[in-house]
Order: structure tokens, then C-alpha cells, then sequence
């Protein structure tokens, strides 16, 4: 990307280190090398400098890996462009993107990797709750900020409100996380839909737009499940990604959240430090979705 050299006005690549021109520092890549990685090559050095556990993580940047269950980013020589790939657990691959900008590739893969160690931070915290600890090795909150876990939500109800109520409450959570419908794309009689909340939408094809639907059928949502096709868009769908529309909002999603929208942490106060990774900290790629396209 283009970036305007501070010293003397002139384009240059924000990778560059110093200004070809005028010899004088890069003001852009210094502030980019502390903030949101751009290039691949500063998506590694953030890696290493957090300790990241890439293998175990199953994340490979760089490289194009034919291996299952991998998430990964590499630049396609041939094409001339940038790669962001999922290899599902029976090998397929999902595409995330395809395309020129290096920038938005290494974003799309820096968001899913922030996702995926929100994940294994609240799996490993309820892995130790359900042992019977406290929080997972040596006292680490992995929940620092507004997590909350199933127990302490269930222990909330019982000090505050009662058996009564934490009945109540049992069967209100057990409907969202296992009845209710899950906000994202379905397919229903040749049609797409997508559900944010409790409202759907349909995917119009004569204007190649998505529309609000004030009548869906009553057996989509009546079994909306078996319709389900996902959360994310992936380049190569048949409809646009509703998440570009006016009608998008969202404060329906977190990463940590399940598909339901039932949001269980919001991780978008997310500062350098919640990045580290303690070496002593396991992971367990097997609390990642390999199924879903992403």
C-alpha cells in the first residue's frame, strides 16, 4: 500500500523501511509494526513477539499447507495475489479471500486468530471450572475482562432470584443455546435467508440485494435448523455478504459468542497485552470448528 513519506512528500510503500527517495525513516511502517499487522511478514513478527503457539494453533502464515484442520495466508506467485484459507477436518479448503491487498488478507486472518484464542481462553477457563479448579494454570484469568461462564451466570440466579427462577432461567438459556435459531445464512426452496436476531431477510435476485422478509415461511422458521448454513460469507456464494448491508448490525455478535447471538464476552477492548500467550498455557485445537467454512 502507498503510504506518503512525512519527510519529503513522496509515495512509497508503507513496507518500506526507510524512504528511497529522501533516505529518512518510514513514520507509517514504525506506527503499523505497533498496531493491526499489514503484511505477512509483520503478522509473523507479531506472532513471535506474543509466543504465539502457531503449530498448535494449526495456524500456518506463509505457507500454503495441504494439511486438515488448518487455517492459513499465503501470497499466490502464479495469480499475483494473497490467499486466506481454511482446510476443514475432512481436507476441504474454504477460501476466505483471494485477491491483491495484502492488507486486508493479513486483517482477515488477524481477526479469525483473535477469535480462535478468545475461544481457547473461554474453553480452557470452563474445562477448569468443570474439573472442579479455579482458573486454568496457575491462577491465569483467561476471562480478564467481561467473561462470564455458564456457572457464574447460573450461581448469579441462585443468590439473587432463587430455585424458582434459576428454573427459569435454565430453560430461557437452554432455548437460546439449543432451540432458537442461529443468527446467519440459511437456504430454504432455492432461496437464501439470513436471520440477525429475530428478523429475516431474504436475498432477492432480480435486484441482487437482500431484503427484509416481514412473512417468512413458517417451515424455515419453524425448523430453522436443518436450513442452517453458517455464520460467514465466503467468497464464491451466489448472494452478497449481508454483513456489507445497511440492514447489518453488529451488536447481534461477539467472537466469543455462539452462533445463537447470545454474546458471552466482547473482547473489542482488546489491548496489545491480551495478545500473550503463557508457554506453560495448553492448547487444544480440538475446541475449534473444523466444519464450518470459517
Amino acid at each position: 500500500m502507498k503510504v506518503k513519506c512525512e519527510y519529503c512528500d513522496s509515495l512509497i510503500e508503507d513496507t518500506d523501511p526507510i524512504c528511497p527517495h529522501c533516505g529518512a525513516p518510514n513514520e507509517h511502517m514504525a506506527a503499523s509494526a505497533e498496531g493491526v499487522p499489514k503484511t505477512i511478514e509483520e503478522l509473523k513478527q507479531f506472532c513471535a513477539r506474543h509466543h504465539l503457539p502457531l503449530k498448535d494453533m494449526r495456524f500456518f502464515i506463509g505457507e500454503n499447507t495441504i494439511q486438515a484442520r488448518a487455517f492459513g495466508i499465503y501470497y499466490d506467485q502464479g495469480a499475483g495475489e494473497y490467499v486466506v484459507y481454511k482446510n476443514k477436518a475432512n481436507g476441504d479448503r474454504a477460501v476466505r479471500y483471494h485477491g491483491p491487498d495484502e492488507a486486508y488478507a493479513v486483517n482477515e486472518i488477524y481477526q479469525k486468530m483473535k477469535s480462535e484464542i478468545s475461544n481457547q481462553r473461554t474453553y480452557q477457563a470452563n474445562k477448569a471450572m468443570a474439573a472442579g479448579g479455579g482458573p486454568a494454570h496457575g491462577g491465569h484469568n483467561f476471562n480478564k475482562k467481561k467473561s462470564r461462564s455458564f456457572w457464574s451466570i447460573l450461581l448469579t440466579f441462585v443468590k439473587f432470584f432463587g430455585i424458582g427462577i434459576l428454573a427459569l432461567g435454565i430453560i430461557s438459556i437452554a432455548y437460546v443455546l439449543f432451540v432458537a435459531p442461529d443468527n446467519g445464512y440459511y437456504t430454504y426452496g432455492g432461496t437464501n435467508y439470513y436471520l440477525q436476531g429475530n428478523d429475516w431477510y431474504y436475498y432477492d435476485t432480480s435486484v441482487n440485494d437482500w431484503q427484509r422478509d416481514t412473512d417468512p415461511p413458517s417451515e424455515l422458521t419453524d425448523d430453522a435448523k436443518q436450513y442452517y448454513d453458517g455464520r460467514d460469507w465466503t467468497a464464491g456464494n451466489t448472494y452478497t455478504d449481508f454483513t456489507l448491508t445497511d440492514y447489518y448490525d453488529d451488536s447481534y455478535y461477539s467472537s466469543d459468542s455462539s452462533d445463537s447471538g447470545w454474546s458471552w464476552d466482547d473482547d473489542d477492548d482488546w489491548d496489545d497485552s491480551d495478545w500473550d500467550w503463557d508457554s506453560g498455557d495448553s492448547w487444544d485445537s480440538g475446541a475449534t470448528d473444523w466444519d464450518s467454512d470459517w
